[in-house]
């Protein structure tokens, strides 16, 4: 039977694991991110691309969601 020192080695050692495989998914999360930010113009190249169909369908009524996400795209640009 383990000693306490060793128990709390133990749990000391899985915890600073767990934090470290957390920080290892931050990191690539947050790569994801920044490569999607780089290449967030295509958003509004594709917007303007189907703007004349897009008004021929009904206007911004019949996509708003996409309307407020390709206005807050180039508001950030």
């Amino acid at each position: 039977m383990p000693n306490w020192a060793e128990q709390v080695t133990a749990i000391a050692t899985a915890v600073s694991a767990l934090g470290l495989l957390s920080a290892i998914g931050a990191v690539i999360f947050a790569g994801q991110q920044a490569r999607e930010a780089r290449i967030g113009r295509r958003l509004i190249d594709r917007w303007e691309m189907w703007q004349p169909v897009i008004d021929a369908i009904g206007g911004k009524d019949a996509y708003p969601m996409f309307d407020r996400l390709v206005t807050k795209m180039r508001a950030a640009m």
